[in-house]
């Protein structure tokens, strides 16, 4: 834009002053055919009031990109963070979680799992559920309020093998964390009875064999 206006002064300056000192006229607009003597006092006024009009609008021009650029600037920060708030809430929205004692949890599956036995993720959940509670030796894991047929709550995007194997030294602990290690190949087997293909299931069977010393 600033070099558009230099030019722009350049030309005018060529045709309303330079072009008028060489023919020998005052004004080179065609209007007037009378000649004049060329007066160096009358163009350079004419040339400072030429400069200065386009000059000030030059710089008008200029603020007024500058506000142009800024309001786009607000505008698209405005739209940016609103996007990427919304996204990032919408990925990572805390959840609603509650504490519940593993064995209810397990109970309250295995009625889902007989009312259901060919419902795949009921069944790959208790697997899992007993998973954990191997992994965990815990007797209470987190599920979303009101969604136990969910399981435990391992995130929104949980891996394949969402299990922290803990150690203990507690006899009883460890007792029960072989019955649900037994449990969960069981259960795990089940998932692969109905869906041989299943990802997670394949994963997490494997795991609980190598855990139980099985190849």
């Amino acid at each position: 834009m600033i070099v558009g206006a230099d030019r722009l002064i350049n030309w005018l300056i060529l045709i309303f002053f330079v072009c008028p000192l060489l023919l020998g006229s005052t004004h080179f607009t065609g209007a007037s055919k009378k000649k004049r003597k060329p007066s160096g006092v009358s163009h350079a006024k004419d040339l400072w009031k030429y400069l200065r009009f386009f000059l000030y609008n030059r710089s008008n021009v200029m603020k007024m990109n500058l506000k142009m650029k800024q309001s786009t600037c607000r505008i698209l920060g405005a739209i940016f963070s609103l996007y990427f708030v919304s996204s990032v809430e919408g990925r990572y929205r805390r959840p609603d979680l509650e504490a519940t004692p593993v064995d209810r949890l397990i109970k309250n599956l295995e009625a889902q799992v007989k009312a259901k036995p060919k419902d795949i993720r009921l069944c790959f959940n208790l697997a899992r559920v007993h998973g954990m509670a191997f992994a965990s030796k815990a007797a209470e894991t987190f599920i979303l309020r009101g969604r136990e047929d969910q399981g435990t709550w391992f995130g929104y995007e949980p891996k394949h093998i969402p299990f922290r194997l803990a150690k203990t030294d507690d006899a009883a602990k460890s007792k029960a964390a072989k019955a649900h290690l037994k449990l969960a190949i069981q259960r795990y087997k089940k998932v692969l009875e109905l869906d041989s293909k299943h990802l997670s299931a394949n994963l997490g069977y494997g795991w609980c064999l190598q855990q139980a010393g099985k190849e």
